[in-house]
């Protein structure tokens, strides 16, 4: 009896030491896969902002937390882009703050096509451009924004039809496309986002919003 109950001690020794290795094994992997890092980066404006970057699957974050004032009241704002400001040096930019900050309603627009040509990168750009633009509380710039293309057919007729033709003193148009070059550019009032590739698209949006936030 002795014995036996020796051998079932030793083994429900084993059975614990197994399940504290597996659930240290566990919590070891999962801090790694949301592994998180900061960093700061010197605005032109020469202010510092602080970045969270983090993982979430196989995308990496950079999430931007700062202050501003809403109605009167400060506010909390967390952006949150695919890259960081460190990443987006090698895109050049004009600067086109005015052209949308001092605007009373601005149009983002694209090809029909883009979506289709850039895996939806072009999509997912216009969605990171609305978390700053818009009239929602989580807005940093209260201005009223559409999304809208350049060109239509016969089977969509949901979305308006603008582009650079279509700025005036009180409405501006950030226009997105595919080209040789990475750049933020003035084109006779419009802002246009030039990227060399699906994966382009996104860095060159973030570098506008980083742009509007006086990072660049």
């Amino acid at each position: 009896m002795k014995k036996k109950n020796r051998k079932l001690i030793k083994y429900l020794g084993i059975i614990a030491i197994l399940i504290v290795v597996l659930i240290a094994a566990f919590l070891i992997f999962n801090s790694r896969k949301n592994k998180t890092s900061t960093y700061t980066y010197l605005g032109v404006n020469g202010e510092n902002y602080s970045f969270v970057k983090l993982k979430e699957g196989n995308v990496d974050i950079h999430q931007l937390t700062f202050y501003g004032i809403l109605k009167g009241e400060e506010k909390q704002y967390t952006i949150r882009l695919r890259y960081g400001p460190n990443e987006l040096q090698d895109i050049s930019g004009e600067d086109v703050r005015d052209l949308i900050l001092n605007k009373r309603l601005v149009y983002i627009t694209q090809d029909l096509n883009l979506p289709e040509l850039t895996n939806q990168a072009s999509v997912l750009a216009i969605f990171e451009i609305n978390s700053v633009l818009g009239t929602e509380d989580y807005n940093v710039f209260q201005i009223p924004r559409e999304s809208t293309i350049t060109n239509t057919n016969s089977n969509n007729t949901k979305l308006q039809v603008k582009d650079c033709k279509d700025i005036t003193k009180f409405i501006g148009v950030i226009k997105l496309q595919l080209g040789n070059t990475n750049r933020i550019y003035n084109n006779n009032g419009c802002v246009v986002l030039e990227a060399k590739s699906k994966e382009d698209i996104i860095r060159v949006t973030d570098k506008l919003i980083l742009h509007l936030l006086e990072l660049f």
